[in-house]
């Protein structure tokens, strides 16, 4: 199975992307005039990316000219199993 949620937020910097998965880590600390209404702690997608794992899934990220994409996807069980 796989999950697709598409962001139409502020987006992420270049320089930023490689970290986006961190724990505490927020992108748009070096911009804070952009995003000065902008709550959190930067836990959300290192949770994510750790629980997916954890079920034996991946988590993907793109960046369209606007926005960003998140994918995760998870192994599918026949009830059987």
């Amino acid at each position: 199975m796989t999950v697709v949620v598409q962001d139409n937020g502020i987006g992420v910097p270049e320089a930023q992307r490689a970290r986006l998965f961190e724990r505490f880590f927020r992108a748009h600390t070096a911009e804070p005039s952009r995003v000065s209404a902008i709550e959190g702690t930067g836990l959300g997608l290192s949770i994510v990316r750790e629980t997916v794992q954890a079920l034996g899934g991946r988590v993907g990220v793109e960046f369209p000219a606007e926005g960003t994409v998140f994918t995760f996807t998870l192994p599918c069980r026949r009830a059987a199993d």
